[in-house]
């Protein structure tokens, strides 16, 4: 799914630093995980497809912080 805005020039995709982006976000995404499904073997699994998913789609990745 994406989300188009109605105003503006698609800006083109930005390069993401991803072990960055790991290392902050790693926590949340897991305890979020680990919260919902109350299992930690799952949680490590969810957690580890959401951040494939992010990597496989990561030349579509837009920064909207600088519009």
């Amino acid at each position: 799914m994406s989300i188009v805005l109605p105003f503006g020039k698609r800006q083109a995709a930005t390069p993401v630093d991803w072990n960055a982006l790991y290392a902050d976000h790693i926590g949340r995404i897991f305890n979020f995980f680990r919260y919902r499904v109350g299992d930690e073997a799952m949680a490590e699994d969810l957690t580890a497809v959401t951040f494939e998913k992010a990597c496989a789609k990561r030349k579509q990745f837009r920064s909207d912080k600088d519009a």
